[in-house]
């Protein structure tokens, strides 16, 4: 695994994890019957002492200061069902973002979202039979004037399963 130099994340309203109350709320909007009760409340716990950087901001429009703000080398932009919440200008809107912050340094695109949500990440291979309707990871890389993108897999929607695509789950960077 390569060694992580910086995270930090962009929310319109970011929630302040060291407040009980909040945690209270966010706990009880979980769907009962998941078993993730206890994984969310673990990572809140260590967000909270953590205290990791997230900017109050608009995930398109603040995104070029936030790279911009990183250090040196390779950035890799994390969304998570999000995109699909974006109307189809704002998906353009975002991918130019991606693609101009790619050509002073290289900006790989983590993507995990619904089926059909960006035109990089057509997937021809059947669902996995007996599997909830899965979400797509799909992986672009933004530098040097151009763009390479893989769909890397099927996944559960809440992470329970992953169904790989191909071998070569991860491009040069």
């Amino acid at each position: 695994m390569p060694a992580i130099a910086w995270r930090a994340g962009i929310d319109r309203n970011p929630v302040d994890l060291t407040d009980p109350a909040n945690i209270r709320w966010l706990l009880s909007c979980i769907w009962p019957g998941t078993d993730r009760h206890d994984r969310a409340a673990a990572a809140m716990d260590l967000a909270s002492r953590l205290g990791p950087l997230v900017r109050q901001g608009d995930m398109i429009d603040d995104l070029p200061a936030l790279i911009d703000d990183s250090p040196e080398g390779p950035v890799v932009v994390v969304t998570s069902w999000s995109a699909s919440y974006l109307a189809e200008e704002e998906r353009s809107r975002s991918r130019k973002v991606l693609e101009e912050a790619g050509r002073t340094r290289t900006v790989a695109w983590l993507c995990y979202d619904a089926p059909g949500t960006s035109d990089l990440f057509q997937v021809t291979a059947p669902f996995p039979v007996g599997r909830d309707l899965p979400s797509v990871l799909g992986l672009a890389v933004f530098g040097d004037g151009r763009t390479t993108f893989h769909s890397l897999a099927y996944v559960h929607a809440h992470g329970a399963w992953i169904h790989r695509l191909d071998d070569h789950m991860t491009p040069d960077i």
